[in-house]
C-alpha cells in the first residue's frame, strides 16, 4: 500500500488547485490529528491549526493544549484555541456531553472558516472511524447512505484521512517520531461508540483478520449503490412531488403515497434533514392513518409540520420577539423583516394590489411605530370589515400555516395593530377623501432573520 502521506496528497489533489488552498486543521493532541498535522506540514501546505479545550479531564485537557500549541509554533503556523464550558452548554441545550463538545466544536470552526476565509476544515476522521459510524447507524436504524459511512467532502468539511486505518496511522506516527497524546476517555465502554471500537469490532477481527480491507472494498461498493438510489429518489420526486419556497420544502403527501416504496423514499429524503428511522416511522403512520393537520416532528435541525396534504421542512431558527421601533425618517428597515417606506402625498400614488404594500393614512399615525411578532391576544380591524378581529383568527380563517404563523410581524402605531405585515391593514388607517398625506410601505422579502435594524 502507498505510504499515508502519498495517499493524502493523490487524495488532496483531486481538489481544484488544492496547493493554493488554506486549511484550518482541527487538532486535538491524539496521534490521527498529530499525524495529520505532521503530513501538512511536510507537504508544505498553507494551514492553521484549531484546538479545542473542552476542560473535561482536569490537568490532561491542559497538557493537551500545550502540545498542540507547542507542535504549530515548532512548524510556524498560526494556532487558534477555544475554551468550552461543556457542562453549561450540556445543561441549557439537554444534550449529552458528546454532543455538546461536538456542537461547541463545530459551531467554534465555523465562525474561524468564515472569520479567516479558510477554504476547508481538515479533520482526521479515518477508515476505522468510518467504520464504527457505519456498525453505529446500523444499530440505530438506517437506509443505505448510513451505511455508505461518511464522505470525503460534505460543505467545506475535508476528511483526506478517511480510507487510511488506524495501524497504517500507528506506523507512520512511530516511522516519524510524531509525539501524540493518549485520551484516556477512549478506553472507557460508556459511550455507545467506544463500546463497538472497544468489544464489537474486536470480535469482527477474530472472524475476520482483514475486516479494514473488507470494509473499505464494502463502503466504496455501497457509495455506489448509493449514488445510484439518490438518484432514483430523486427523479421520483421531481414529479411534482416536491416544491420549495425560500428555506421551506413542501411535499405532496397524496402523490408521495402513490409511490411504490413510499416510506423508504420519505426516510432517505428526510434523512438530509437529521430525521432518523424511528421519527419518520412516526410520521408515515401519522400521515397515513391519521394525516393531523398541525402535528409537528423535530430532527436536530429542522422542524416538519402536517399541514392540509402536505408535509413543510423548515430549520428551526430562533426568530427575535424583541420590538423594532420606526421613526419617522426611517425609509428601511432590515429586521425583523425588510421594509421600504415612502411618504408620499395622495396625488402621488399608485395603489397595488398586493398584500406585500400597504397604505395608511400618515396624519393619523404615531410616530416611532413598532413592529414586533404577532400574539396571542392581538386585535385590529381588517381593510374592509366594520368590527374588530383576533390576528390568530384571521391567520386561521386564511389557512396560514403553522410555520408562516411563526414568522408573521405586526406594525404598530401607539400600541394598536395598522398592519398585518404581508396579509392585511388596518381599515381605521385606510386613506380616505380627508388624507393629505400616505405612508406607503413595502415588504422587499420574505420574513426572516436579520442582522440589522433601521437604517
Amino acid at each position: 500500500m502507498e505510504s499515508i502521506k502519498e495517499h493524502i496528497k493523490q487524495t488532496l489533489a483531486s481538489l481544484p488547485d488544492y496547493k493554493e488552498k488554506v486549511y484550518l486543521l482541527a487538532v486535538s493532541g491524539g496521534v490521527d490529528s498529530m499525524v495529520l498535522m505532521h503530513i501538512f506540514n511536510s507537504l508544505g501546505l498553507h494551514f492553521k491549526v484549531a484546538h479545542c479545550n473542552f476542560n473535561l479531564r482536569g490537568a490532561d485537557s491542559v497538557e493537551d493544549e500545550m502540545l498542540v500549541r507547542a507542535q504549530s509554533e515548532k512548524f510556524g503556523v498560526d494556532f487558534y484555541c477555544e475554551s468550552f464550558d461543556v457542562g453549561g452548554y450540556k445543561k441549557k441545550q439537554k444534550c449529552s456531553t458528546q454532543m455538546a463538545a461536538r456542537d461547541l466544536r463545530y459551531n467554534w470552526f465555523q465562525e474561524l472558516l468564515l472569520e479567516h476565509k479558510f477554504h476547508y476544515l481538515v479533520t482526521a476522521h479515518h477508515l476505522n472511524d468510518n467504520i464504527e459510524t457505519i456498525l453505529l447507524n446500523l444499530t440505530r436504524g438506517t437506509g443505505i447512505k448510513g451505511i455508505s459511512g461518511m464522505e470525503l467532502l460534505t460543505k467545506n468539511i475535508l476528511r483526506p484521512m478517511l480510507s487510511v486505518s488506524k495501524k497504517s496511522i500507528l506506523k507512520y506516527s512511530a516511522d516519524n517520531k510524531v509525539t501524540f497524546r493518549n485520551d484516556v476517555s477512549n478506553a472507557s465502554n460508556d459511550y455507545s461508540r467506544n463500546k463497538i471500537r472497544n468489544m464489537v469490532i474486536p470480535l469482527l477481527e477474530e472472524l475476520n483478520p482483514g475486516l479494514d480491507h473488507t470494509m473499505a472494498t464494502n463502503i466504496a461498493n455501497l457509495k455506489v449503490v448509493n449514488d445510484v438510489y439518490q438518484t432514483s429518489i430523486e427523479k421520483e420526486l421531481s414529479k411534482d412531488i416536491i416544491s420549495t419556497k425560500g428555506e421551506l420544502f413542501f411535499m405532496d403527501i397524496p402523490k408521495l403515497l402513490q409511490l411504490p416504496n413510499s416510506k423508504n423514499t420519505l426516510f432517505e429524503w428526510l434523512n438530509r434533514f437529521g430525521f432518523n428511522f424511528s421519527i419518520v416511522g412516526q410520521l408515515y403512520t401519522t400521515v397515513v392513518e391519521e394525516n393531523n393537520t398541525g402535528k409537528q416532528f423535530f430532527s436536530d435541525s429542522h422542524i416538519l409540520l402536517i399541514n392540509r396534504g402536505k408535509l413543510i421542512i423548515s430549520p428551526i431558527k430562533s426568530l427575535s420577539s424583541d420590538s423594532v421601533f420606526i421613526n419617522k425618517l426611517d425609509k428601511n428597515v432590515t429586521y425583523p423583516v425588510i421594509l421600504a417606506l415612502n411618504s408620499i402625498s395622495k396625488e402621488e400614488i399608485d395603489i397595488k394590489k398586493d398584500s406585500n404594500f400597504a397604505y395608511l393614512d400618515e396624519e393619523k399615525l404615531t410616530f416611532p411605530l413598532e413592529i414586533r411578532k404577532w400574539k396571542n391576544g392581538d386585535v385590529f380591524q381588517p381593510f374592509g370589515m366594520k368590527g374588530k378581529k383576533k390576528v390568530s383568527d384571521y391567520l386561521i380563517d386564511n389557512k396560514v400555516s403553522q410555520f408562516d404563523k411563526e414568522k408573521t410581524f405586526v406594525l404598530l402605531s401607539n400600541n394598536e395593530i395598522i398592519w398585518l405585515v404581508g396579509h392585511r391593514s388596518s381599515e381605521k388607517y385606510k386613506i380616505s377623501s380627508s388624507t393629505i398625506s400616505v405612508l406607503t410601505l413595502k415588504l422587499e422579502e420574505e420574513n426572516g432573520n436579520y442582522d440589522h435594524k433601521t437604517n
